[in-house]
């Protein structure tokens, strides 16, 4: 992790219906666990970078951010929320994701830091869903195809 001691992230609750709430963790393993709601024994995914190449962000520290989400939350028993991103316009760039999630900033040399809420906005968005929502039949359903794609093996 990087040589800050503590960062600024962007964790992703859709159960609280809190998306992009900007809370500091330390800058660790334990840190990004912790703040996706896992303790020392779970893992933890990347499950999209964005670039900032060729953004209005080129000029800053941050080559990327990265959303960290739970590693097994695909095979949760009945799931409640979900999430996706969009870009600015409203384009999905991410799959379906079920769990919490958190956003960190990347340096060039692959070192997490923190992201500054204000850019991040400028390029991304993220869509939490629950049960109430009327998309939520679609995103059980693509749930239910990864989960049988992985235990076929893909």
């Amino acid at each position: 992790m990087g040589k800050e001691k503590k960062i600024l992230a962007m964790s992703i609750d859709p159960s609280r219906r809190e998306v992009l709430k900007i809370i500091e963790i330390e800058n660790s393993l334990d840190g990004i666990l912790k703040a996706i709601g896992l303790d020392t024994s779970g893992t933890f995914e990347i499950a999209k970078s964005i670039t900032t190449e060729g953004t209005y962000a080129k000029e800053s520290e941050i080559s990327s951010w990265d959303l960290y989400i739970d590693g097994e939350s695909l095979l949760k028993e009945d799931p409640k929320e979900c999430f996706m991103m969009t870009d600015k316009d409203g384009n999905q760039i991410s799959q379906i994701l079920f769990g919490k999630g958190l956003i960190l900033g990347t340096d060039v040399d692959g070192e997490s830091v923190s992201v500054d809420p204000n850019e991040m906005f400028k390029i991304a968005k993220v869509m939490a869903m629950t049960k109430d929502h009327p998309n939520w039949v679609k995103a059980l359903e693509h749930r239910n195809e990864l989960v049988a794609s992985i235990a076929r093996g893909f």
